[in-house]
This record gives structure tokens, sequence and C-alpha cells, in this order.
């Protein structure tokens, strides 16, 4: 029954899938059991009392020996069939056999037992060093099954799944078939080989059926093979199971060590492991002849399975046999390739290798039918490809200097032979390679190779940790290959480590390739070992600049087949977003380069040639090369950043349907035509471009990038038309700021044309500093010019501190380009005035209020806690706490930005009666706090205080007299977070001293009404504040303010009346009032001080607002406790026509 198939991923041919109801018919015959232990040797042509029969050894037989060179179990020499369900044990016997065939006969040799020949020989120890010397082995001509040479053998050979073969010898083989086979080699039971070049399952001649590999093959010794097969092969070679060989003691020990952990301490590198700890093998599987069904390496077909599927238990698809697949695992530790494609394997000259498509033959391995037989035939595939990885193929250097290498792929050395794989390579399983001080490649196709494709839907991941310049490349294809097209859905992944490695995603010498298309994620990436150089090395995704006759490269969304969103639509948000990382380079032919979906980061050299290039709903990053031909670009809704660079080329370049376009335009001898439509183009700084024509239309934006400093004449010099329709902009970014600056000429054009006028083309994102204009001049060549002129302070909307310092500003901008250029990115007045808030240092009173501010709350938490005296006024020492919060809002005003800010204090003081005074006191204190300038950004200053002072308080008469003192020590520090337009910072901070000394006196009576009283004070307030100068730090040096010293006071008159009640709670007094008054500001001195840059040579004066505003006063306070103890709450709140202050605090005062 055949059918066609759809649904995997890559095109098959047919599928033939034999649901088997098989009767099975064989000559009925009796067999010569062996049932006990024999001790020599037997033969199938004398076993029957010197007649010939099969041979079976039985679970309870076996045949034993130690010590006899050339000893052979068992022997076919007739047509008769050997089963060993026992076991063969050799012991220490060279050139012996397990089961030997001689050629020309029939019958088949199934080993379901244990063949073992072994040796009695270990490893010591021999120089000391903790570790084991020697050979692996050191007997030789060791073999598990052997063919001799001479003939052809008719029949099978196979190990059953609980058969296990294990040799150890040097020259040795499990199983050599030295003739040729005509039937089918099935491996499914394990075969280990431990000894130096030796292999564990080696075909020199032809088989004439399949191959199939099931089980663990193991081979470890100097020049190791694992599976050599140099003969063809009629059927098929499939490996579904574990095989790897190495040289290596260990495949987990390795004596690379990254430099950055290399110290002194550190051994030498061949002082790490010992030479014959690290030999080399020469390959893990070998295919040395033609393969009529292909080469499999086995897995699962489907990588995503919906909940559809796996409710379907109908097996009419390729993808339902999953579950009846096994992985396949080929790995190499060391440099030989862990799978070799050879036709000179043998280093003769046999003419062409021919690898025809797979054929896959599916057994029922979870005995689907119960029938319990796991090895029938389910169904048979045929596929497109020659060669088809499902599984996982690995090259491992592990040591330093060992090369890496998963698959390689070639001809003849001579050129008389190739290696042809029908239909290509498909890869859907995983490929790597990791090297050490060595090249490492995944796949490597060498000369006289040749597949029409490779398609690559897995992962091919490469690694080279290197400080001498190695190489890795995913897809390597040397010259003399031939490799028409590259299909990659999957991921190509390269990576070094250490800066001198070539990096290659695929790299293509031999020119063949034609076709590239990428569906998938091709990525190269170069990273540091720790280590210094100047040198690195290349770093290309994509390498096809051998080729002279043209590329056609697509990047575009695989058709999806899944609804891997599930979201009840199959479209191509089920598919993988394509991206190129790395360079991509292109030969000497015409090219067709087209980008329709996902991203590429990257430089593109087109090489030589004409070129067709589009870029559609896509984005690229990197520069576009061509040379040498007619170019013809189109970008469509895309995204292109970076250079357009052309050497003796015409061409067409168009931007369209929304796109954005930012780079240079390079023309070298050539004089391309452009065209703009509804698009952003940015032509970036150092264009001077030479075009044939330049049409800009629709909502088009072209922003003119130049350095005014080193501006060209023109930046664009066109030879014919110019023309600009009446919905284009045009904005300049200037990329520094000179001195002077009067205009620029953008276009130079024979013929300039504008839609409507020129008044109808908008100027867009002008800086904030200048006043621009454009301006068309007609001549024998027309010009299009910007024209500037820079602002006055008046209209730039400066207050008079900003005017103050804009010279000095200037003077930094216009000789440090980084900076100038990111203040004329400023292009709105709000953006302008916040950027230059923060380039100047402190310019209020914030200190003085904030120091004021603390101040007051001292004083306010002092009265409150003494007016409990006329109620307690007990001789004797009297103690007191305070913890107070304060806030701070003052308004911005026309000539100075408001600021607001929080802080808080503590204080601690203690009083006693002192003669006829009722109170004399000391108190200390500390305080807080962050103050900012309202500028938009962050400025912040926190300020901190510690003070000492003194008070007393008498009671004459009626009225409460009370005057205090403090005096504190300042510090200051200062941080403004400067960061331009482009994020670059200019962070800058500053620290400084100073001391402050207030006074306050008071006087107070109170009025009892009964169940009210009232309570008037007046009070006289004085604060000076002396500030240090200092030196900011940071602002990359030039933006550091140099502030000088500055002395402010304050004098302030206050006028409250209180209205409140007294109550008693248990045994505690409790005192309640509200406060309203009159804070008057009799004088003052407003900050002033000095300001100079480190990037200027002027100076300038920042002189604060001289806020004689007076202030409207509220409170709150709760007074409350008993003859030792009294608590206190107030809160308070002054109002003035440009801020507000709140204070809240609490204290407790003890009586003794």
């Amino acid at each position: 029954m055949n059918r066609t198939i759809s649904g995997m991923r890559g095109p098959f041919r047919t599928l033939s899938i034999a649901l088997l109801c098989t009767t099975c018919l064989s000559t009925f015959a009796f067999a010569e059991d062996i049932e006990t232990t024999l001790a020599t040797g037997v033969s199938t042509s004398t076993i029957a009392d010197g007649q010939p029969d099969d041979i079976t050894i039985t679970e309870d037989g076996s045949i034993e020996i130690d010590g006899t060179d050339g000893f052979v179990a068992v022997t076919l020499d007739s047509d008769n069939s050997v089963t060993n369900d026992g076991t063969i044990l050799i012991d220490n016997s060279d050139s012996s056999v397990g089961i030997r065939i001689q050629p020309g006969f029939t019958g088949d040799v199934t080993n379901n037992g244990t063949i073992y020949i072994l040796e009695d020989y270990t490893r010591e120890d021999e120089d000391d060093d903790d570790d084991a010397d020697g050979p692996f082995a050191v007997g030789t001509d060791r073999y598990g099954i052997l063919l001799n040479s001479g003939g052809t053998h008719t029949g099978n050979i196979t190990t059953g799944s609980s058969s296990e073969m294990s040799i150890e010898g040097k020259n040795s083989a499990g199983i050599s078939l030295q003739s040729a086979l005509d039937g089918d080699l099935t491996i499914d039971g394990a075969v280990y080989i431990l000894g130096d070049d030796s292999t564990a399952i080696e075909a020199l001649e032809a088989i004439s059926g399949d191959v199939l590999i099931s089980s663990s093959i193991t081979s470890q010794g100097e020049n190791a093979v694992a599976l050599d097969m140099q003969g063809d092969i009629g059927g098929a070679f499939t490996v579904e199971s574990y095989v790897y060989s190495t040289g290596f003691e260990s495949t987990s020990a390795t004596n690379y060590i990254l430099p950055s952990n290399v110290d002194e301490d550190t051994e030498a590198v061949e002082d790490r492991l010992d030479a014959d700890a690290i030999l080399d093998n020469t390959a893990t599987v070998i295919i040395g002849g033609s393969v009529d069904g292909g080469i499999l390496i086995n897995g699962a077909v489907d990588d995503y399975i919906s909940e559809e599927d796996s409710e379907d238990e109908t097996k009419d698809t390729i993808e339902d046999y999953d579950e009846n697949r096994t992985t396949g695992t080929i790995y190499s530790y060391g440099s030989g390739p862990a799978l070799l494609i050879s036709a000179d394997a043998d280093n003769e000259a046999d003419g062409d290798l021919l690898i025809g498509t797979v054929v896959e033959t599916v057994r029922d391995t979870t005995d689907d039918d119960d029938d319990d037989d796991i090895t029938e035939t389910l169904a048979v595939f045929d596929y497109d490809y020659g060669l088809i990885n499902r599984g996982a193929i690995g090259g491992y250097g592990q040591n330093v200097g060992f090369e890496a290498t998963a698959v390689r792929i070639e001809g003849e050395q001579s050129g008389d032979g190739q290696t042809i794989i029908e239909g290509g390579f498909l890869n859907t399983g995983t490929i790597k390679a990791v090297s050490y001080e060595a090249d490492a490649t995944s796949i490597s196709i060498g000369e006289g190779s040749v597949l029409p494709r490779l398609v690559n839907d897995g992962s091919i991941t490469t690694t080279t940790y290197t400080q001498i310049g190695n190489d890795a490349a995913g897809i390597d294809i040397e010259a003399g290959a031939d490799l028409q097209s590259i299909l990659n859905t999957g991921t190509i992944s390269t990576a070094t480590v250490g800066l001198t490695a070539n990096t290659y995603g695929v790299r293509d010498a031999s020119g063949s390739v034609s076709e590239f298309t990428n569906q998938g994620i091709v990525a190269v990436s170069r990273n540091s070992d720790g280590t210094d150089t100047t040198t690195t090395g290349d770093l290309v995704a994509i390498d096809l600049s051998a080729n002279t006759s043209g590329i056609t490269f697509v990047q575009e969304y695989e058709t999806p087949t899944d609804d891997v969103n599930e979201d009840d639509v199959i479209d191509e948000n089920d598919a993988t977003q394509p991206a190129i990382t790395g360079a991509i380079l292109l030969g000497s032919g015409d090219d067709s380069f087209t980008v329709t979906a996902g991203d590429i980061t990257g430089n593109i050299n087109f090489g030589t040639g004409n070129s067709d290039f589009t870029l559609d709903d896509s984005e690229i990053a990197g520069n576009l090369r061509f040379s040498t031909g007619d170019q013809q670009l189109s970008i469509i809704d895309a995204s292109l950043t970076g250079n357009l660079i052309f050497t003796n080329s015409t061409g067409l370049i168009s931007i369209s349907d929304g796109s954005v376009f930012d780079g240079r335009l390079v023309t070298t001898n050539s004089a391309p035509d452009l065209v703009i439509t509804g698009s952003d183009v940015t032509i970036a700084q150092g264009t001077e471009a030479t075009l044939t024509s330049l049409t800009a239309t629709g909502d088009s934006l072209l922003t003119f990038e130049f350095d005014p400093n080193n501006a060209a004449d023109s930046i664009l010099t066109v030879s014919g038309d110019t023309y600009i329709a009446e919905n284009v902009s045009i904005a300049p970014v200037l990329t520094s700021l000179p001195e002077v600056l009067s205009s620029q000429t953008l276009i130079t054009s024979g013929n300039l044309v504008f839609e409507g006028s020129l008044d109808d083309v908008d100027l867009a994102n002008i800086p904030w500093l200048y006043s621009t204009d454009l301006a068309a001049i007609d001549g024998d060549v027309d010009t299009l010019d910007l024209v500037f002129t820079r602002k006055s302070s008046d209209e730039l909307g400066l207050d008079a501190n900003q005017d103050a310092a804009l010279d000095s500003l200037m003077d930094i901008f216009t000789t440090n380009s980084a900076l100038g250029s990111q203040v004329v990115a400023l292009t709105t007045e709000a953006d302008f005035n916040q950027f230059y808030d923060l380039l100047l240092p402190q310019r209020t009173d914030a200190s003085t209020s904030f120091i004021a501010a603390g101040s007051t709350a001292i004083f306010q938490a002092l009265d409150d806690s003494l007016l409990m005296l006329d109620t307690y006024n007990e001789a004797g020492m009297r103690v007191w706490a305070q913890e107070y919060f304060l806030n701070l809002d003052a308004d911005t005003s026309a000539a100075t930005p408001g600021y607001n800010g929080d802080g808080f204090g503590m204080a601690l003081g203690a009083d006693r009666p002192l003669g006829n005074i009722d109170a004399v006191g000391v108190l200390l204190g500390f305080s807080s706090g962050d103050f900012e300038e309202k500028t938009g950004g962050n400025n912040p200053v926190t300020t901190t205080a510690v003070n000492a002072g003194v008070y007393a308080r008498e009671r004459l008469g009626g009225v409460n007299l009370r005057a205090a003192g403090t005096v504190s020590r300042l510090n200051f520090f200062s941080h403004r977070d400067i960061t331009t337009p482009n994020g670059t910072s200019y962070d800058t901070t500053g620290e400084w001293n100073g001391w402050s000394a207030s006074f306050n006196a008071s006087a107070d009576s109170e009025f009892d009404l009964g169940p009210i009283f009232i309570h008037p004070q007046v009070a006289l307030d004085w604060l000076t504040l002396s500030q240090d100068g200092y030196t900011e730090t940071g602002g990359g040096g030039i933006l550091n303010a140099d502030v000088g010293s500055a002395t402010t006071d304050r004098l302030t008159a206050s006028t409250i009346l209180g209205i409140g009640t007294t109550f008693s709670y248990g045994e505690s007094d409790i005192r309640a009032e509200l406060e309203g008054g009159y804070r008057s500001r009799l004088s003052g001195t407003p900050f002033a001080t000095q300001v100079s840059y480190g990037g200027s040579d002027s100076s300038f004066y920042l002189n604060a607002d001289d806020d004689d505003s007076d202030a409207l006063i509220m409170g709150l306070s709760i007074v409350g406790g008993s003859e030792r103890t009294q608590l206190n709450f107030g809160y308070n709140v002054e109002v003035t026509d440009t801020g507000t202050t709140n204070y809240t605090g609490a204290s407790i005062r003890f009586q003794f």
C-alpha cells in the first residue's frame, strides 16, 4: 500500500507502510545444543558427530578458555547457522575469536548472549601522580565475531537486545566483516571495545542488506573507531542508539582552563593530564562505501505534538510512528569526526561513493500487535534525502589542541572519486562541535563532496575557546565541494571565547552555493576569555564570497503547519521569527537579496556585480556595500540602520511606505537615484554624496545630520532634478555646537523643484537654541540651505541666574562636541530648560529655609514643654526629649526654581531652677533632610546639622519670658543627575560644610476665661547661616561647578494668639490649644555666590530671590501629664505667598 504523506518539514517521496501479517516459513531442522561449559572450540561442519549442523549455545551453555592464543570458540564453516544464547568467555588469549565465519557458506549468526574476550591487565600509576598509566590493553588481534576474508557469506548477522560483547585488545574488533555479507547486519546488543587501533564494528567489504545499529557501541583507545563501514551497503544504514569513540582516558576530564582563571599556581597544560591520557581517536562512525538506502541517524520526526495529535492513536502519518523510534547519538571525543562519510576512507582509489535516498524501516518496538515480537516491521518510509539526522551528532575536542568535527563529508583527495549524497542532507536533530585552542566545525563538507542541498531544521552549534586565532564554523564548505542550496529553518549558532577567533555560521569556499534561504536563526558571537588583545578575528554569519555565478538570498517566514501558539489560527505567529546576527558576504555574480521577515544585525557586502535588494516589513542594522554594477534597492515598510556604500555603481534607492533609514550615503564614482515616499530618512553625518536625481514625496521626513565644525559644502549633490513635495518635512541634527553657526547647504541640484513653494516645506526638530529657516537659492546650480540664528536669553526664556551662566556654559558646549551635540538635540523649551536647570548648582535659599525650620521646630517644642512649669514648678532637675518632622514646599518664581523636601530632627535638653530664674537649661540636637529644586530632574541636597544651645525661662508677674540660642555644625551633600538625550551621564556631586546660629526671644501670658483660656504670644527670631565654598566631582570634569562661599541671615517677628482649654483625665492634666498668628520678615540677606565650571575660564554669580513675604501661622498643641512626666504633641504650619512649611513633633519631659 503506497500513499503520499504530508505534515513533516522537508519533502518526502513516498511512504510505504507495511502493516505485516506474515506467516514465517522456515526449513525444519535439528540443531546441536551446547548446554554445558566447554573448553574447546566447535565448528558447524563437524558438530554432529563429524557432520554439519546448526550450533546453539543455550542459556546454560558456555565456551570458556584462558591463556590459549589462537583460540576460536565457534566456527561457521558450512551451510548452517550459529546462535549464542549463553556465554563465550576467552581470557588472556591473543589472536582469538568468539565466532568465526568462513566465507562461501550460508547461515545466520545470532548472538543473544555474551561474548567476552578479556585480559587480566590493570593500568598502574607508574609515575606517582595519582592516575593510571600505560596502554588501555596489551593483548592483540581479538575478535568477537569475525568474517574471514576471501569470499561472500550469505546470511544475517544479528545481536539481540539482551546480548553484550566486550573486547579488550589492540588491533581488535567486536565484529569484523572482512568479506562481503549477503544479508543484514542488525546490532541490538551492546558492543564495547578497549584498546589501541581497534574498532567496535567494521565491515571492510560489501553488505547487501540493511545495517541497523540499535544498541550502545563504544570504542576507547588510540585511533579508536566505533563503526567502520568501508564496503558498499545495499540497503539502509541506521543508527538509533548511543555510539561513541575516544582515545582519551576520560570523557569528562579536560586540561583546559579559561585564561582568566589561570594564575601563578596553575599547572602548565602539559602537566595537567598525562600524555597517555589524551590519545587521539580516528572517528566514531566511518562510511567509506556507497549506501543505497541512505544514512539515517534516527529520532523523533514531529517537534510539536498538539493535544489532538496526542489523542490520535491511529498510525497513518510519518509522525505517528515516533513512539517506535529511538534516538541515535554519535559522539567523538578527540580530533576524529563523529560521522565521517569519505570516498577516501580506505586510502584507495575506489571511484565515486554514492549515498542513495533514505529508506526507513520502522520496527514494532512497542509491540503494537501484542505478539512479543519487537523486531518485526511496522512500516517502511522513503525520503528525499540521502543523509538525515534526527538525533545528536557531536564532536568534542575536550582537551587543548584537539580539533572538533561533528560531521565530515569528503571525496577522494586525488580528485578521482566524489562523495555524492542524493537529495542532500536534512538535519532535524542537533549537531555540535566544541574545541579548545583548536578549530571546531559542526558540518565540514570537503573537496569532492556533492550535495544538491542542505536543510537544517534542528540546531547546529559550534564553540571554540582560543587565544591563538582558531576557526569555529557551523557549516564549512571547502573548495572543490558542490553544494547548491542551503535552507535553514532551525538554528545555526557559532560562538567563540577569545577575541582572536574567526567565527563563521556558514562559510563557503567552493563558490557552489547559489541559493540560501533563512527561515530560522543564524547567529555568531565572540566573547572575551579575560585576556587582553588588540587582534580580533572575523565575525561572519554567512560567507558566500567565493561565488561567481550569483546568489539568490531569501529571509522569510517558514510556512507554518501547526498551531504552535494555540490561538486556533495557523499563521506566521506560529513560525519562528527569522534573524541573522553577524556579517554577510556575497560574491562577484549578480545577486538577488530579499528580506521579508525578521531582522539582520551585521554588515552585508554584496561584492561586485548587479544586485537586486528588497527589504520588506523587516529590519537590518548594518552597512550595505555595493560595487561595480547596477544596484536596485527597494526598502518597503522596513527599517535600515547603517550606511549605503556604492563604488563604481549606478542604480536606484527606493525608500517607501513608512520605512526608516538612518545612515550615511557614500558614493564613490557612483550616482544612484534616490526616491523617498512617505518615509523617514536620516542622512547621517559624514555624507557627501552624489546622486543623479532626488525625489521626496508623501509625509516624508528628511533629517540631515552634520557636524557644523566639519561639514561638507553640500551634503547631497544632485546632478539632475530634485523634487520636494509639499508634505515633506526637513529636520537638522547637529553633532556639535560651533561658536558661530550661520548656514549649511543641504542640497545642491541642477534643478530644485518644489511641489508648492518653499514655505510648504516644514522644518521639524529644530534645536531650541536656534531660530532656523530654509532658504532656496537659484543659480547655475540651485541650493537648499538651512539658516541658523542663535536665540537671545529672552527668546530662550532664561531667568536671571540661567542667563548669568549662559556664556560659561556656551564655552563648554562649543569646545566639547559630545556635550554640544546633545544641547542642540533639545528641540522644545521644556526639554531645554529641564536639562539647562540641572547644569546649575543650587541657587535658592532652600538651605537657609531648612535650617530655619529646624530651629523653629525646636523652639516651638521648648515653648510647649515649658508651659507645664506653671502647673508643676517644683525645684529639681527636668529632662526632655523631642522628635520632629518637617516639610518645606516653595513655589517657582520668575528668577529661581522652587524647591521641596522633608526632614526630621531630634533634640535632648535638661534644665533646673537657678536662683530666682524658673529654668535654665542646655540642649543638644541633630537633624537631617533632603530637598530638591523643582527643575524636573534629580538634584537633591542632603543637609545634616548637629546643634547645641542654651535657654532660660522666667515668669514676671503674669508674663512668661523665654530666651534660647543654638549653634549648629552643618554638612551638605549635593547630587546633580545630568543625563543627555542620548543617555550620556555627566552626574556631579558636591560636599561642603557650614555653621549656623539662631536666637529666639518670646513673651507670653495667659488669661483664664472659665472653660477656656486665651494665650497671646510675641516672639523675635534671628538666624545666620554660613556655607563654605566647594568644588564638585564627576560631571566629566567639564561640568564640575566651583561654588564660592555664601552667608545668609533672617530676622522675623511673630504675633500669635492661642485659645485652649485645660482638663483632667484620671491623674493627668491635659492642655489643648489652637493657635493662629502672623510672622513678619524684618530683614534678611538672601543666598548669593560666585560659580565657575571646570570646562570654562569665566565665572558668574547666582542669586536667590529675596523672599521677604510674611507668613500666616496656624497650629495645634496638646500637652498632658502628671507631676513627674509630661507629654506634648504639636502641629504647626506656616503659609506664605510663595510656599508652605509644615511642622509635626512630639516631646516628653521628666521632673526629678
